[in-house]
């Protein structure tokens, strides 16, 4: 369930929370140090509050990195406390409760520095490189501070030196926490920014109260006091943000390998070696020691890093050598384009299909690879196509190339982006899909024609005349449907087998093709049986019945030439009917019913060889009875 943020943004009650404490601090700062004790704890016991509640509204996780972050501020107000009434109230230096008072600030670091690094998933499983980084800061801090921080920033006891030491630990720990921070998998949200300003802001006002110490400096002392109530408000704020809830949340691991920021860190950490040789105390048995295990862990670390950086060239190689075999080996055209789209890798499967070498060549370089018989629609596919990948987005296209020796070859192509978002380059996959192309061409060769003629078969015959009777309302005209049926066919089967009979079916379809337009449509509907139709005819009926029965002679005169088969002359003759249409809403089926009708009718001794279908006809028998004649052998009374 999500939850409601505290203002429209989320930053209003980070913001309240943050001028609260700072403008009482302030006005703390010009009290009496009776009431002003009073006014810091109360900021300061608000402010744990605050975070504990952020924390619980948002259900940030884990809980007990946030339950360390309270206690460790609570700490810090305790002793401030303790701190501001010893001061008020005019205890001795020496007196024991500032070392309770130096305990609890102390113990103040290492809850922050374990609390920090629960936030931001600082697990030490799987963020190794994390927590070798953090550890060579801080120790770096360590040193830093050894040799350039103020020692005496406590009271004069005994423990004096005791906390000198731990003081430059603790900030060396918020040191390290900072870059574990910095280093850490995680989202770099806005609750992410305000811990991060916070912990360094505490971490500067120890450098300032280090000075102020050193130097003596009581205006500096006057500002360091209502700073601190201000560090733990940042920090306490992180959990009145929204984005509280995103600390802990893994995104992607930063750079584990030689990274600039870490190699830059690292090495100029190295560098306080010669700073520790040249200007440190030899008798710090502290520094020397922290400077031995800086040295350690940063050579462990280079060493790592080295490691790291071996390991990934070698799977970098085996990829590549793994990558390099499979594109040689795989019968897929593979390329990379880069963002400009110019051709950077080229399989050897790419340029076999493509008949010769891509590798450099740019789009329009490659539209002279495109056959000349492409249609323009796969034209515009394939610069779509390329503009859909540059934009960022899957594309995919077939186009015909240029084949080797003039031929025609069907390849598809799939592309894809490089990368997220436009102008990033492109993979790109071609295949061979010619004998897809070829058995698709095939299937519907088969589909709508006779495969021993090859001619349009009936399914393709009824849709061409359809077309044509339609064609009719557009434009006026005519046409006709020649029916044919061959005669003494039979014997030639019984005779000479039917081998025989096929050949001489394909020599007669190739007569009958010689004499109507290449605009007419000649198809095989059954055994012997053939028709044509002539479409745009003239709209005269004499005209179109002239032109009608000048074809109808022509293929009886070119059918009735004799034919040459298995050593065999063999005389065909052939009926033809022929039906006349003007009408574009005359059914199909009835104008080749009429066809059929008025070629029984030539059959059975018109002496012309064909016959028409007119009304005279009509009248004697219906097409009906006279088709049911043909087939039956019936003969049927007049209608």
């Amino acid at each position: 369930m999500r939850l409601r943020a505290w203002g429209a943004s989320g930053w209003l009650a980070p913001a309240a929370l943050i001028a609260v404490v700072t403008l009482g601090a302030l006005v703390a700062n010009g009290l009496a140090p009776e009431p002003a004790a009073v006014v810091r704890l109360v900021l300061g016991v608000g402010t744990t509050a605050a975070m504990l509640l952020g924390a619980r509204h948002y259900g940030c996780r884990p809980r007990w990195a946030w339950l360390v972050m309270a206690t460790g501020i609570g700490v810090w107000v305790a002793g401030d406390f303790l701190w501001d009434s010893l001061t008020a109230y005019g205890f001795p230096d020496d007196s024991s409760w500032y070392i309770v008072a130096n305990g609890l600030y102390v113990i103040t670091y290492p809850a922050l520095f374990a609390a920090v690094v629960g936030l931001v998933n600082g697990r030490l499983r799987g963020n190794l490189e994390n927590a070798a980084d953090g550890t060579t800061f801080a120790l770096a801090a360590v040193v830093l501070l050894r040799m350039f921080a103020v020692q005496g920033s406590v009271g004069g006891n005994t423990l004096d030196a005791l906390f000198n030491a731990a003081y430059p630990l603790g900030d060396a720990l918020l040191i390290g926490g900072v870059i574990w921070v910095f280093f850490t998998t995680g989202l770099r949200s806005s609750a992410l920014w305000l811990l991060s300003v916070g912990v360094i802001a505490m971490l500067a006002t120890d450098v300032l109260w280090d000075v102020e110490v050193r130097y003596d400096l009581g205006w500096l002392d006057r500002w360091i006091g209502p700073a601190y109530p201000i560090t733990y408000a940042l920090i306490a704020a992180t959990a009145l943000h929204p984005s509280a809830r995103q600390l802990s949340v893994v995104q992607r691991p930063m750079a584990r390998y030689v990274h600039r920021a870490r190699l830059s860190f690292l090495c100029a950490t190295l560098g306080l070696v010669s700073l520790v040789a040249l200007a440190g105390d030899r008798e710090d048995v502290i520094l020397d020691t922290c400077t031995v295990v800086l040295v350690t862990v940063i050579a462990i670390r280079f060493a790592a890093l080295v490691r790291a950086t071996e390991t990934a060239y070698r799977k970098a190689d085996r990829s590549e050598r793994r990558f390099r075999a499979l594109a040689t080996g795989v019968p897929v055209g593979l390329l990379e384009a880069d963002p400009s789209m110019r051709i950077v890798f080229a399989n050897e499967e790419s340029e076999r299909q493509l008949g010769q070498s891509v590798q450099g060549l740019a789009p329009s370089d490659l539209s002279v690879l495109i056959a000349d018989g492409a249609t323009e629609e796969e034209r515009t596919s394939v610069t779509e196509g390329f503009r859909e990948v540059i934009l960022g987005r899957r594309s995919n296209a077939q186009i015909r190339i240029r084949g080797p020796r003039g031929t025609e070859r069907w390849l598809a192509w799939y592309a894809m982006p490089a990368g997220d978002g436009p102008h990033t380059g492109a993979f790109l996959a071609t295949v061979d899909i010619t004998a897809l192309k070829d058995a698709e061409a095939m299937l519907s060769l088969q589909a709508t024609h006779d495969a021993l003629t090859g001619l349009p078969n009936r399914r393709l015959l009824y849709d061409r005349l359809s077309q044509a009777v339609m064609s009719l309302e557009r434009q006026a005209g005519s046409l006709a449907v020649l029916y044919m049926d061959l005669d003494r066919f039979k014997p030639v089967n019984d005779d000479l087998g039917h081998d025989a009979g096929d050949r001489l079916l394909q020599v007669i379809a190739g007569r009958i093709q010689t004499v109507v337009r290449t605009a007419d449509t000649v198809a095989r509907v059954g055994g012997d049986e053939f028709v044509v139709v002539l479409a745009q005819l003239p709209p005269q009926p004499v005209l179109a019945r002239g032109i009608a029965a000048g074809v109808a002679d022509k293929i009886v005169r070119a059918v009735n030439l004799p034919v040459d088969l298995l050593a065999h002359r063999v005389n065909v003759g052939v009926s033809v009917g022929v039906a006349m249409c003007t009408d574009p809403e005359r059914d199909p089926d009835a104008l080749l019913r009429d066809a059929d009708a008025a070629m029984y009718l030539a059959k059975r001794g018109s002496g012309a060889g064909y016959s028409f279908f007119d009304d005279e006809i009509a009248g004697r028998r219906s097409a009906e009875q006279l088709v049911a004649e043909r087939h039956h052998g019936i003969e049927l009374p007049a209608s």
